[in-house]
């Protein structure tokens, strides 16, 4: 076993991929979290608009987070 955990604290995506779902993106976070495998989720690099986007959709809004770094 890599990890010796019970579940992962915060895992981020840094970079964002126009190949990648961000519907289906949000369900998989969302899950992970409401599994207890994951406490937060969240993006750093991505455009303000991805990232408004992310947080119009997702139910989850206390768990998402984010960062945008020039």
């Amino acid at each position: 076993m890599l990890f010796r955990s019970d579940f992962i604290d915060c895992i981020l995506c840094h970079r964002y991929d126009p190949e990648v779902n961000i519907d289906e993106l949000i369900e998989l976070f969302e899950n992970l979290i409401k599994s207890g495998k994951i406490n937060y989720w969240g993006i750093t690099n991505w455009s303000y608009n991805k990232i408004f986007e992310i947080k119009k959709k997702t139910t989850l809004k206390n768990k998402f987070i984010f960062n945008r770094i020039i």
